[in-house]
């Protein structure tokens, strides 16, 4: 039986309460926050990035506040009950969107990064994703090591991020196939050009990215 069929059971038995602050929320919030935190959350810049490779960036919230806090607090706290809530904060973001994508393709970590946090942060927010969506979610990416991207501009990034992405042996074929890429942010947009342009190189025919922020450029 599937999440979200086990989903109203789960509320008769345990009552759902704000994923960010503890408080009763009504059984048919799926994102699981109260109103007073989704306040919280930044409002988005007005103009959506455009990317080499992508067909269109959608993004939840701008990165800062409460999200930010959330998103590090999965990331870095290991907070991994917070990846369920922030994935619905996707799902309803595709949906309004229209989405309808043949494969559900997470933004890989490095090996050797999923090995020191024990878990890879975008695989868990694509599942409810995938699973509203009706589509696959498949680890179609592998990601080369490389040095941290955090306060790099825009170049440096690039430069850091060629060549590091390559489409799986054992991922299933791309060709004429339409792609949603999930990750939980996007900066300067450099990652998700150098990952959607392996994605295209091996046949998909589009690659939306959707992301839960996006952070704001000075």
């Amino acid at each position: 039986m599937s999440g979200r069929l086990l989903g109203p059971l789960r509320d008769l038995l345990v009552p759902p309460t704000c994923a960010s602050c503890g408080v009763g929320v009504h059984a048919g919030d799926a994102h699981r926050f109260c109103d007073a935190c989704l306040a919280e959350f930044p409002p988005l810049p007005i103009a959506h990035r455009r990317l080499a490779d992508v067909t269109q960036v959608l993004s939840c919230s701008a990165f800062d506040g409460l999200l930010s806090l959330l998103i590090q607090r999965l990331k870095y706290e290991r907070e991994l009950a917070l990846a369920r809530p922030l994935g619905e904060l996707l799902v309803q973001k595709a949906l309004a969107h229209d989405l309808e994508p043949d494969l559900v393709v997470p933004m890989p970590i490095s090996r050797p990064r999923q090995v020191e946090r024990g878990f890879d942060h975008a695989w868990l927010l694509s599942a409810a994703v995938a699973e509203a969506l009706g589509a696959p979610r498949v680890a179609a990416l592998h990601r080369e090591h490389r040095p941290a991207q955090v306060g790099l501009p825009k170049a440096e990034r690039r430069e850091n991020l060629a060549q590091a992405f390559w489409v799986a042996p054992e991922a299933p074929s791309l060709t004429g196939r339409t792609v949603l890429l999930i990750d939980d942010v996007i900066t300067t947009g450099a990652t998700a050009e150098e990952a959607a342009r392996s994605l295209r190189e091996a046949g998909a025919s589009s690659v939306d990215v959707l992301t839960l922020a996006v952070a704001l450029q000075p």
